[in-house]
């Protein structure tokens, strides 16, 4: 017998939540988007094929919480802070 996936009436998917919670607007000023995306933290973990696998995280906590994870599962991680900045001239045409 095949089962046909019901969701919650009304019940939207976490993408889409995401998506609509998380976005800014297209007119927020520069100064705003920078301080949106200050404090970014990038983990690094090298693969045992010897690729490297990159995350990134908002909070240092979750940054070093991963790279543990990853050198408890054997590989090496490094936690890397980085910058972000917003890209001008992105508007859709």
């Amino acid at each position: 017998m095949i089962h046909a996936q019901e969701s919650r009436p009304g019940h939207e998917s976490k993408a889409a939540v995401n998506l609509a919670t998380n976005s800014i607007t297209a007119d927020t000023d520069k100064t705003t988007a920078t301080a949106l995306v200050t404090g970014v933290h990038v983990v690094v973990v090298e693969t045992p094929a010897g690729k490297f696998r990159r995350r990134v995280y908002l909070s240092l906590d979750n940054a070093q919480k991963a790279a543990d994870r990853a050198s408890m599962a054997g590989h090496p991680a490094c936690v890397i802070l980085c910058q972000l900045m917003p890209v001008t001239g992105g508007a859709a045409k």
